[in-house]
């Protein structure tokens, strides 16, 4: 069984209270796959939860390839749509454009 990073529960939960949008944990479908799907707007993201101890790790390096699993590498690499590697709540709305209103 895959684990999952501690702050998975807790970004659910508050993109949860957030009006329009839907999440679906998928980190226990395994294979890279990420751990949740989001819908917005009519439209879907992929993303992958990180624990935001890993975050330094990651901008020192510039690189994610560190604190990803190889089946997350491998699935990334892959994937021919949308994923991407978040460390909190506020990064999944910046990137989703929550709020945002378009003309």
């Amino acid at each position: 069984m895959e684990r999952t990073d501690a702050n998975q529960s807790q970004i659910v939960k508050e993109l949860r209270a957030y009006i329009g949008i839907s999440v679906m944990v998928i980190s226990n479908f395994g294979s890279g796959i990420g751990d949740i799907m989001l819908g917005y707007k009519k439209r879907n993201w992929l993303f992958e939860i990180k624990n935001k101890i890993h975050q330094k790790r990651t901008t020192r390096s510039g690189s994610y390839d560190k604190i990803l699993t190889p089946a997350e590498k491998k699935f990334i690499k892959q994937w021919q749509g949308q994923i991407n590697v978040v460390f909190n709540t506020q990064e999944i709305l910046e990137i989703i454009n929550y709020g945002k209103i378009y003309r």
